[in-house]
């Protein structure tokens, strides 16, 4: 039980995973965003469920050749923070 929870102690603090998860939420935020209207700072989301995670695949491009993944693991490497995912 303590390796578990020593483990989650380091997921936790891992740069990588709060830089993919930073990610995620601000593709939520865009995906959400109204742009009909002027900018909101209070209607922007500060987090989310993390089994929201798991939808990321589910939501697919207009041509059914990419998902919301793929283009998560594009911008990452665009960004140079691919190894965000090793």
């Amino acid at each position: 039980f303590e390796v578990v929870i020593g483990l989650l102690g380091r997921l936790c603090e891992s740069p990588a995973i709060k830089t993919l998860l930073r990610v995620v939420l601000d593709l939520g935020n865009l995906a959400n965003y109204d742009y009909g209207r002027t900018a909101n700072i209070r209607s922007k989301a500060v987090a989310f469920r993390i089994d929201s995670l798991t939808k990321l695949r589910d939501v697919w491009s207009v041509d059914r050749r990419s998902n919301l993944m793929h283009y998560l693991v594009e911008t990452l490497d665009t960004a140079g923070n691919i190894d965000v995912l090793a």
